[in-house]
């Protein structure tokens, strides 16, 4: 569970996405005047990235 946790404390993404490779896909989606999202799964969660630069977090362990 996320809630009450210290960012201090929680395991960076670039553990398990590249930055790099997430900017550049950005930056293409940008270039081409075309809207993305990426998601991945961490544990239980869901990351979902979306074009606007807003990173959400879904608790998938109760889905």
């Amino acid at each position: 569970m996320l809630e009450d946790v210290p960012v201090t404390e929680l395991e960076p993404l670039y553990n398990h996405i590249s930055p790099d490779a997430l900017i550049s896909f950005h930056r293409h989606a940008k270039d081409a005047d075309t809207a993305i999202s990426v998601e991945f799964t961490v544990d239980e969660y869901t990351i979902s990235v979306v074009q606007t630069d807003t990173v959400r977090i879904r608790d998938t362990s109760t889905a």
